[in-house]
C-alpha cells in the first residue's frame, strides 16, 4: 500500500509545512527539560522540526517514505538531522523508551478505527 506518495506529500507540504502558534504551543506545553519524545505519524516534520529547533530530544516515524524524505530535507536545511524511521504503527516494537508520545489529533484521526487499540497498545509499551 502506498501512503502519502509524492503528489500528496507536495500538496500537504504546501499547506502544512511547520506547526506554529497555539497548536505548537499546546504540544510544547507538555514537554519538560530532559524529556525524550516520540512522534508517531511525524510525516513531513511539521511538529518534529519545531521541537528539534527548541532542543527537545525527539524522534519520529511514519509509514510514508515520501513524507519522511521531506522531513529530513527540511531538517537538513535548518542544520539539523531529524531522527526518523519508516514504521507502521501496527508493528511498532522498539527497545527505546520515551517520556512522552504525541500524535496530533489530525494525524491520529486518520487511523482506521479497527487498528486503534493495537496501535495504542504498541505505543504504550514504549512509555516510561
Amino acid at each position: 500500500m502506498d501512503y502519502y506518495g509524492e503528489l500528496f506529500t507536495k500538496v500537504y507540504e504546501s499547506g502544512k509545512s511547520i506547526a506554529e502558534g497555539e497548536e505548537l504551543a499546546f504540544y510544547l506545553s507538555h514537554v519538560t527539560e530532559g524529556m525524550k519524545v516520540l512522534e508517531p505519524m511525524c510525516g513531513n516534520g511539521r511538529m518534529l522540526i519545531p521541537f528539534m529547533q527548541r532542543g527537545i530530544d525527539i524522534e519520529g516515524f511514519d509509514i510514508s517514505d515520501e513524507m519522511l524524505k521531506v522531513c529530513v530535507v527540511k531538517g537538513n536545511e535548518r542544520g539539523m538531522e531529524p531522527r526518523v524511521f519508516h514504521q507502521d504503527m501496527r508493528h511498532f516494537n522498539r527497545q527505546d523508551t520515551y517520556d512522552m508520545i504525541m500524535i496530533p489529533f489530525g494525524s491520529f484521526s486518520l487511523l482506521p478505527e479497527e487498528i486503534v487499540p493495537l496501535c495504542l497498545r504498541n505505543l504504550k509499551e514504549s512509555l516510561r
